[in-house]
C-alpha cells in the first residue's frame, strides 16, 4: 500500500510513504452465504503527522466471493487544509 507519496518526493518520509509499514486497525468484518469481507482502517496520528502534517483516514476493504476478490480502498481528507497524495495497491497476487 503506497500512501501518501509514490517514490520519495519528500525526504521527511521513507519510499512510498508510511501507510505499507503502519499498523492497521480491524474496521468491519461481514460475511454472508455468498461473500465475506474485511475493512482495514488508518488514520493520522502522531506519527504520520510528524511525517506528513494532514489529517487523513485510509479504508481498505477486502471482499472475497465464489465470482473473484475484490479489493478497494478509499482515502478521505479529515483536516482543514487540501492536500495531494498518491496512493497504489501492489498485491502480487499469484493468479
Amino acid at each position: 500500500m503506497v500512501f501518501p507519496q509514490f517514490g520519495r518526493p519528500s525526504e521527511a518520509m521513507s519510499q512510498h510513504g508510511f501507510a505499507r509499514t503502519s499498523l492497521w486497525s480491524v474496521g468491519e468484518v461481514s460475511s454472508t452465504r455468498d461473500a465475506c469481507s474485511l475493512q482495514l482502517l488508518l488514520a493520522s496520528s502522531e506519527s504520520t503527522l510528524a511525517q506528513w502534517p494532514h489529517a487523513f483516514q485510509l479504508k481498505y476493504t477486502v471482499t472475497l466471493s465464489a465470482s473473484g476478490l475484490q479489493c478497494t480502498l478509499s482515502a478521505v481528507n479529515v483536516g482543514n487544509s487540501a492536500f495531494e497524495c498518491h496512493t497504489l495497491l501492489h498485491t502480487y497476487f499469484r493468479v
